[in-house]
């Protein structure tokens, strides 16, 4: 298609107020499963955003792809259905192309997943666990506190939610990383203080504010139901959603005694 002539970028540049996004972990595959000749599903063990590296070595053209799901059906065979398939109509997929003349590795940068397992079609030969690993992403924050009692359901609780926190804060808090990665007003309400008490967070929770500060500037002042994007026009918060407006910088100064 011939080039298009756009406006350049507007606005004022700011410095990052917070850690990036990095990865943070990466796992090994607890079992690879054939389904079918050069399909495998990949069971990564954990449940995490983020994304695979794979190792191969393949012919020049050759296509690989892999599917993205959070569990499995009775056959063993991958299920979308709990990453959204119903409303966005799509599921997580990459593609890659072989350029071959030997061993290559792969991996993503623009993109990441909510999953566990991983359908893995047109791989030359036999698959192993050593050419799949699995790369936790995530906003790099610190850590901040831990918990254990003599209770091991509450400690599984709380190790549990700490997964379901750091697999979605890239930026912003999302209410999910495989399907609307958006920051709801609502959501970020609820898990503020969990997410103070576990991580070094002052400075994502501020920068989160500005977001829905931004969102309110151009909804005349009404906080919207997301922040930030253009989801938020989507119409005013309920006021549970946007009582975050008032709730996020009271968890601020409640547990950084920051007056500002």
């Amino acid at each position: 298609e011939p080039v298009m002539f756009v406006s350049g970028p507007r606005g004022r540049m700011e410095q990052q107020q917070i850690p990036p996004i990095r990865k943070i972990d990466e796992f090994t595959p607890i079992a690879v499963n054939p389904i079918a000749s050069g399909q495998y599903v990949v069971d990564m063990g954990q449940n995490f955003s983020g994304w695979v590296r794979i190792r191969v070595t393949a012919a020049p053209g050759i296509e690989i792809q892999m599917r993205f799901a959070e569990t499995v059906d009775e056959y063993g065979r991958i299920d979308t259905s709990s990453t959204g398939v119903f409303a966005t109509g799509v599921e997580q997929v990459d593609r890659y192309i072989c350029k071959g003349g030997g061993e290559e590795y792969w991996e993503p940068r623009f993109t990441y997943h909510g999953f566990r397992y991983v359908e893995i079609s047109g791989w030359p030969g036999e698959l192993s666990p050593k050419d799949v690993t699995g790369v936790l992403v995530h906003t790099d924050l610190p850590s901040a506190g831990s918990f254990e009692c003599s209770d091991e359901r509450l400690n599984q609780l709380h190790r549990m939610a700490l997964w379901t926190h750091c697999s979605n804060i890239h930026g912003i808090p999302e209410d999910c990383p495989a399907r609307e990665r958006c920051g709801w007003l609502g959501d970020a309400n609820l898990v503020t203080e969990y997410s103070i008490w576990n991580y070094q967070g002052k400075a994502f929770w501020e920068k989160y504010i500005e977001d829905i500060e931004t969102a309110r500037a151009f909804n005349h002042g009404i906080p919207t139901k997301i922040a930030p994007g253009k989801r938020g026009a989507q119409g005013n918060a309920n006021p549970d959603w946007a009582a975050a407006f008032i709730t996020l910088p009271w968890y601020l100064y409640l547990y950084y005694g920051d007056q500002s």
